[in-house]
């Protein structure tokens, strides 16, 4: 393989971990939100309290 197509490959192997890494990033971030009838929050004590507000109106 030429020092060109090394380098390609390199370069793709690096795109790859990084992609991996934000794929699994994002994995974290989404296991973390929590569903709130039709909305997403961040966290489940934002959850809880639309849930408060909901029961109150």
């Amino acid at each position: 393989m030429s020092r060109a197509g090394l380098s390609a490959y390199a370069a793709s192997g690096e795109t790859v971990r990084a992609l991996q890494e934000r794929i699994a990033e994002l994995e974290r971030e989404r296991a973390h939100r929590v569903e709130v009838g039709n909305e997403e929050v961040g966290s489940k004590e934002a959850a809880l309290f639309l849930q408060v507000i909901v029961r109150l109106l």
